[in-house]
């Protein structure tokens, strides 16, 4: 079963309509299940504000993905970067240690 799949699964198993469930009690289940909406970071500072092992793709033409540890690091690449050498806008793919 694929993504789209078990989501649209999940969600109709809190039909809020015949079961009692609010919209809200479905969009537990789905926080609960692991959702989380991708977001754009647009400036370096909010790049050194994530948390380390979050992981970045740039959005637009090559999209290279970075993970960042002291520094950033381009996946393929052995070199590592600063936060300015990354292009922007990025969407943060994975929120490293201590996300929420």
């Amino acid at each position: 079963m694929n993504a789209r799949n078990e989501l649209s699964e999940l969600i109709d198993n809190y039909r809020w309509y015949s079961h009692g469930y609010s919209p809200e009690d479905a969009a537990d289940a789905v926080l609960s299940a692991g959702y989380r909406k991708q977001y754009t970071v647009t400036t370096d500072a909010e790049l050194d504000a994530l948390p380390r092992l979050s992981v970045v793709r740039q959005v637009g033409h090559a999209q290279s993905v970075f993970v960042k540890y002291t520094m950033w690091h381009e996946a393929g690449s052995r070199y590592l970067c600063w936060s300015n050498a990354i292009p922007l806008p990025a969407t943060v793919l994975h929120l490293g240690e201590g996300e929420e």
